[in-house]
């Protein structure tokens, strides 16, 4: 009987025993030890009436509770946008009273200038009399 260790798919130790046989003919299989149930493969099915650590419910609750969190950001995402737009609102009528007092400053010193440039015309005509 010949013996030679190879690894398995997973990478586990395994053993190709050939078999000389009564006809004469040889077989050979390969052997592994099994192991603990602690370490029983994460990609393995359970059994019919085992409860499974995983169950597909807990699974729709976590994607359920997803889709709330998801509409519950939109939500807060369109009222900063709407507080956004309030405030932009509010600083175009501060600088639309901006622009009222800034004019009416211009015009008032507009009106000065005009007072002034008339005061000044009729000095120059006084000047000229005498």
């Amino acid at each position: 009987m010949n013996v030679l260790i190879f690894q398995d798919t997973s990478g586990r130790p395994q053993k190709l025993v050939a078999l000389q046989l009564d006809t004469g003919g040889s077989a050979g299989i390969r052997v592994r030890k099994m192991t603990h149930d602690s370490h029983v493969s994460q990609k393995k099915r359970s059994f019919e009436g085992e409860d499974s650590s995983d169950p597909k419910k807990p699974k729709i609750d976590q994607c359920e509770d997803h889709v709330k969190e998801i509409e519950r950001l939109k939500q807060e995402l369109k009222k900063q946008e709407l507080n956004q737009c309030d405030d932009h609102l509010k600083e175009i009528e501060r600088l639309k009273q901006e622009i009222k007092t800034k004019d009416f400053e211009i015009t008032a010193q507009d009106k000065i200038i005009t007072e002034l440039k008339r005061k000044l015309e009729e000095m120059k005509k006084k000047k000229k009399e005498r």
